[in-house]
């Protein structure tokens, strides 16, 4: 059997780093997405309070331009260019800015799609994360013992354990044989040396040895050594590692314990042997019984063993959602059934052994339902209830902003097609990001009425005869002056001028057509 390489996941970019340190300090993967939501949603405030709060004036400015608009809209019912033209100049009359209702749907698509791509790349980490440390427990396994040797093994950037191959055969003296060496510590180290050869040829010696390194723990490893020699030059070059259980196992002796699963109980090697050769027998009496391969294989299971252990320690769960990494549906699972999905999620590359072998003992945890639809069904909930909020809002310029009231109709349309939309984005990404499309929604639902309740009131005192009833503006109707009465004054009597045709009377317009 052979180590498992995978390679220390990158953690990505800056947004990554955030969500992975407030992580850390709630100790919590659900907390730290509530709090890098509350955090984004105080950083962005300002911003979005003077976007939400231009949007409500506007719509109160609407209403007050309503009965104006749908005269407009009666006049030139045919003529929608026209009516642009008329809106407009009305616009400006009116000092309404159509550009303030659209900054809070361009800072709202911009916020979701940095939110998506950081919650895209932390989850493709997390996961990453979780088989990096089951890769180190399963190859603790195969490397204990030689841990306690620091002075020939160490290890390098990815926790593999690399031997000092030039101080082993320095140990050995290039004598054959068992060298034996304990260090400070008590752990004991074994070298053993065996020539296998060696040639001379243009100037550049050349031996060739086979060491096998052990120690107190479960393996030892062999592998064949080339020593070359060249203008007064030595370098060691090792073939590859091989490890394979220590001779103790062979006789059975051994104190060493393996769990199946967690519900089993413990059993030791012997245990394990016998149970091995009886099935083996059972299945063909005849058949030789290899002890190597048993050997090999119970320490193949202890290693499956303490990857699972690892995962299950450290596995994000949230409430009732078992992979907070994983979309909150049932027919998702903790775990990847395969490498194929697994690589396919995280941009990975694992080979396909090596992923059974880490999986081996979470048979459960890749069937086990993930969750049950619920934060989908809060997606849905919250973003039409946000949807539902902002089309009450903006009711004027839905309806008064196209000849034909088509706006409100495409509002209709957004409000529906928007929770369908989050609802798809719940099903595909993690619950992690589901959790923030619903803390969101329900902070920007808030915001929106906070927001409106307080310009409602300002609108209301700076104008001094504007009502909002039920989030739409009264005006009161003024009675006209009545007219003065005529001055007698025969010839010198000043006569009334006609009123004046303005561009919004439409006057203009009728003495054209006749």
């Amino acid at each position: 059997m052979s180590t498992i390489f995978f390679a220390l996941p990158d953690s990505g970019n800056w947004l990554v780093h955030i969500i992975a340190w407030l992580v850390k300090i709630t100790s919590s993967v659900g907390f730290g997405v509530i709090l890098f939501t509350l955090l984004l949603k105080l950083i962005t405030l300002p911003f979005d309070f003077l976007s939400r709060a231009s949007m409500r004036k506007n719509s109160l400015k609407m209403e007050e331009m309503r009965p104006e608009l749908e005269r407009l809209q009666k006049q030139y019912a045919n003529d929608k260019n026209l009516y642009n033209q008329k809106m407009m100049a009305l616009y400006k009359k009116n000092g309404y800015s159509m550009w303030g209702s659209c900054l809070p749907t361009i800072l709202t698509l911009v916020i979701f799609i940095v939110a998506i791509n950081g919650f895209n790349r932390y989850s493709q980490f997390s996961n990453q994360s979780y088989f990096y440390n089951m890769t180190q427990s399963y190859n603790q396994v195969i490397y204990d013992g030689f841990n306690e040797v620091e002075e020939y093994v160490t290890k390098d950037a990815n926790g593999d354990v690399v031997l000092d191959v030039e101080k082993l055969y320095a140990l050995t003296g290039g004598v054959d044989g068992d060298h034996n060496y304990t260090d400070a510590n008590g752990s004991n180290l074994v070298v053993n040396h065996r020539d296998t050869g060696s040639k001379s040829e243009n100037g550049v010696n050349e031996k060739y040895a086979n060491l096998t390194v052990k120690t107190d723990g479960y393996m030892d490893v062999s592998f064949d050594l080339t020593i070359k020699e060249e203008n007064a030059t030595i370098t060691y070059h090792p073939g590859n590692y091989k490890y394979q259980a220590k001779d103790s196992y062979l006789s059975g002796n051994t104190e060493i314990f393996y769990k199946e699963t967690v519900e089993s109980n413990a059993v030791n090697y012997d245990d394990f042997r016998t149970a091995e050769i009886n099935r083996i027998l059972a299945e063909d009496p005849t058949a030789g019984v290899d002890v190597n391969k048993i050997a090999n294989d119970f320490i193949k299971n202890v290693c499956e063993y303490q990857a699972a252990e690892t995962y299950r320690a450290e596995q994000d769960s949230f409430l009732w959602i078992k992979n907070i990494w994983a979309s909150d549906i049932p027919w998702k699972h903790p775990v990847a059934k395969d490498a194929a999905e697994f690589n396919k999620i995280n941009r990975t590359n694992i080979g396909n052994d090596e992923y059974a072998a880490l999986t081996a003992k979470l048979s459960y945890e890749k069937t086990q339902a993930n969750g049950y639809l619920i934060l989908v069904v809060l997606t849905v909930a919250t973003s039409f209830l946000s949807q539902w909020i902002t089309t009450r809002s903006q009711k004027a310029q839905m309806e008064l902003q196209t000849v034909d009231g088509q706006g409100m109709q495409t509002q209709k349309m957004m409000m529906w097609m928007m929770p369908i939309m989050m609802a798809v984005f719940a099903f595909i990404y993690t619950s992690a990001f589901a959790i923030y499309i619903i803390l969101s929604s329900v902070l920007g639902l808030a915001t929106t009425l906070l927001i409106n309740l307080i310009v409602d009131r300002k609108y209301k005192s700076k104008s001094g005869k504007t009502e909002v009833v039920r989030s739409k503006v009264h005006t009161p109707k003024v009675e006209p002056k009545k007219k003065e009465e005529k001055k007698k004054g025969g010839l010198f009597a000043k006569k009334e001028e006609p009123a004046k045709k303005d561009f919004l009377s439409g006057l203009a317009d009728k003495k054209k057509r006749k």
